[in-house]
């Protein structure tokens, strides 16, 4: 018998901003967006787990960054565009 997972205990109950916050600086540093720039979901998504971000964080950390106004999203074409106010954070 192999080793067990622990349990995944999700954060965005108490910190959507830090995750929204992790979520611009993966598309600033490591995708190395810039103001006006989008990126596609499946990329984006890929950008998230390297930070060691879950699933079920991406989801309230990227409605946080649209409040905000650093992500635009536009559904049709399923792209996410850094602002210049979500640059301004990182």
């Amino acid at each position: 018998m192999g080793p067990v997972d622990p349990p995944h205990v999700s954060t965005v109950d108490g910190l959507p901003a830090r995750i929204a916050t992790d979520i611009v600086k993966a598309v600033v540093t490591d995708l190395k967006l810039r103001p006006g720039e989008f990126v596609y979901e499946k990329p984006l998504g890929t950008a998230f787990r390297a930070r060691g971000l879950t699933v079920e964080d991406i989801g309230a950390g990227l409605e946080h960054a649209k409040q905000q106004g650093w992500l635009v999203f536009d559904p049709v074409q399923r792209i996410y565009t850094l602002t210049h106010a979500g640059f301004d954070i990182v």
